[in-house]
């Protein structure tokens, strides 16, 4: 597969012979995450949304060290969350 300076692996770059659409959001996929060893990657499957409507699925690529920023500000966010809904009157 081919990869973007964006981290984002596809057989062609995403939004490659787009005549109109630009991204409008990338969510996670309904699939699970997966470990490189080889390439010492986390690679999270993606789908970019485009504001015409079509998606396309490619592979959000994540190094070490920006999976272990991603797992602490995930973390704050949960506790963030859940100190929110115990503060939320019944």
């Amino acid at each position: 597969m081919g990869a973007t300076e964006h981290g984002l692996d596809s057989e062609t770059p995403v939004g490659a012979g787009r005549a109109a659409g630009a991204v409008s959001h990338v969510a996670p996929a309904d699939r699970d995450l997966a470990y490189d060893a080889d390439a010492g990657q986390i690679r999270l499957p993606v789908t970019v949304h485009f504001t015409d409507g079509t998606t396309e699925k490619t592979v959000l690529r994540l190094g070490p060290g920006r999976v272990e920023l991603f797992a602490v500000q995930i973390e704050q966010a949960i506790a963030r969350r859940a100190k929110a809904q115990r503060a939320m009157p019944e």
